[in-house]
């Protein structure tokens, strides 16, 4: 976990702050307001004054995309057990005529 939280940390300071506040086509005041983290924690996050906490790393992280939800997660988990079932089912057929022929 750290060292994703350490890729987090990065990602939310100086120039890397900026490009990911315009991929998301927010400004620094709406994720203020949406997370709740203040306003003078983001400016010296985007100067690069200070490191984010663990705590308000995962917060601005999840908003700004960087740590996937729960949801979306567990949709990727149920996509690839249904990828790999049909791909076992298959690979038995395959066997399957391999046998008779």
């Amino acid at each position: 976990m750290k060292k994703d939280l350490t890729f987090v940390k990065d990602h939310l300071q100086g120039i890397f702050l900026v490009r990911l506040l315009k991929k998301n086509g927010i400004t620094k005041y709406r994720l203020h307001k949406e997370t709740g983290i203040s306003w003078q924690t983001l400016c010296s996050w985007h100067l690069r004054k200070a490191i984010p906490s663990d705590k308000l790393a995962l917060i601005a992280g999840r908003r700004l995309g960087l740590i996937p939800d729960k949801n979306y997660i567990r949709m990727l988990k149920t996509e690839i057990t249904e990828r790999i079932e049909e791909i076992k089912a298959r690979q038995e057929e395959i066997d399957k005529l391999e046998k008779r022929g």
